[in-house]
């Protein structure tokens, strides 16, 4: 499978992460050493379910395991599309202070993951109301009303259900869509605002400590030779006899 990562682009002077990136690529923000971005391509180095990747947001603290259980998840059906959801208390116990933007439904409240599947084929088509979609992605409310009037309804009401949004999105486009509720807030964890980073800072500084501590007794452990192994015929050997001459 091919990944597109999305980087971000330039933060303008009145968004939050301009004192960051000082007119810079968002991508390019430092986190724990490397920049942002180079934690995402790592990631997407150690997936083995990914062959070509086109950077072009940014979800820095994914792993190659949480890649491959999202690519291996979405590979059990056939369908078009796919959208990644974190539930809210999976979010908030892993990230807590996070602040992101939940979806109340009937069932349980999720923010939108960062990492979705569409098939290649399907990506140029309905692109304005894709761009819609994507404008609205911090309002729920403005969402629902671009799906459907019933939907906004049954929001309101908190009678919607994840499949219920993905099914009338799926609609509208002429495609066949799957909801999948993902176990790694990882993946629902961008950077948009100085809070968000700071966390981030934090949990990779965190991760880069746990790796060196890993790695040192490795290195600095005294190579020891080993003493050679006594083959099993010289030790059973017994010293030759005398020959006795007549």
């Amino acid at each position: 499978m091919d990944a597109v990562v999305t980087a971000g682009g330039i933060p303008q002077p009145n968004e939050p992460l301009y004192e960051y990136s000082k007119g810079g690529s968002k991508a390019l923000i430092d986190i724990a050493g490397k920049p942002m971005i180079q934690w995402v391509l790592d990631a997407l180095s150690e997936a083995k379910t990914i062959e070509r990747v086109v950077v072009i947001g940014l979800i820095p603290s994914i792993t190659g395991e949480m890649v491959d259980w999202v690519v291996n998840t979405c590979a059990e059906t056939k369908d078009d599309l796919y959208y990644n959801v974190v539930r809210r208390e999976d979010m908030e116990t892993r990230f807590p202070g996070s602040k992101r933007t939940y979806t109340p439904l009937k069932e349980l409240e999720v923010c939108g993951g960062d990492m979705n599947v569409v098939r290649a084929s399907i990506v140029n088509q309905n692109s304005e109301f894709w761009n819609k979609l994507i404008e609205a992605r911090k309002n729920p409310a403005a969402q629902a009303a671009l799906i459907g009037p019933d939907i906004i309804f049954k929001f309101i009401f908190r009678q919607l259900t994840i499949d219920n949004v993905i099914q009338r999105v799926a609609d509208k486009l002429g495609l066949k869509g799957r909801a999948i509720v993902c176990p790694f807030a990882e993946v629902g964890m961008d950077v948009d605002k100085p809070h968000q980073l700071d966390l981030m800072r934090a949990d990779l500084q965190k991760r880069a400590r746990k790796a060196a501590k890993v790695l040192k007794p490795a290195i600095g452990k005294p190579v020891t030779k080993s003493k050679p192994a006594k083959t099993a015929a010289a030790s059973k050997a017994k010293p030759a006899g005398k020959i006795k001459r007549k």
